[in-house]
């Protein structure tokens, strides 16, 4: 060992206690997305540990353009031909005004980058058409049958690495 450091050896009053970290958080600059996080924050403030937050506007939804403050339910209601297009081909089809859905995975791909580099767990907190497309590329799923998979809303889903590459999931 070096000499100082032999020297400091058991000393913990010159290197203060650092907090745990539980994990790193992402969340989309929605604001459904930041208040679904917020009583997790405090909770983990209240245990003296760090929960570091990193809100990206790359894991908003996808952006419906003139039709951004419709739900999915309503716009199938209201503008069934609209819909149809955007079934017929989501990776070209572009909203009047927002995005086509192959916009939506190529934002992702900087944030996905950044997941898989992190060495501590990770907790992403999006919406739908972003978590189907990071769900379906850890899970292996081809990127064209994203929007098929099946991902479940409001609920935890845990991908955990496996020696290998894959990913064991459990919800």
């Amino acid at each position: 060992t070096h000499p100082q450091e032999a020297d400091n050896e058991g000393d913990s009053s010159i290197v203060p206690p650092q907090q745990a970290h539980v994990c790193k958080t992402y969340t989309s600059t929605m604001m459904r997305a930041t208040q679904t996080i917020g009583p997790l924050l405090n909770d983990v403030t209240n245990e003296n540990v760090s929960m570091p937050l990193m809100s990206s506007p790359q894991l908003n939804p996808m952006d419906l353009g003139e039709y951004w403050e419709m739900t999915w339910e309503r716009l199938q209601e209201e503008y069934p031909e609209i819909i149809e297009q955007f079934k017929k081909d989501p990776f070209r089809f572009r909203f009047p005004g927002g995005e086509c859905y192959t916009d939506v995975v190529r934002r992702l791909e900087p944030i996905l980058i950044e997941i898989e580099q992190q060495t501590t767990p990770v907790l992403l907190v999006s919406h739908g058409t972003t978590l189907k497309a990071l769900y379906s590329y850890f899970s292996g799923i081809p990127i064209k049958d994203c929007l098929d998979t099946d991902f479940p809303l409001h609920t935890v889903v845990e991908l955990t690495p496996v020696i290998g590459g894959s990913w064991k999931e459990q919800r």
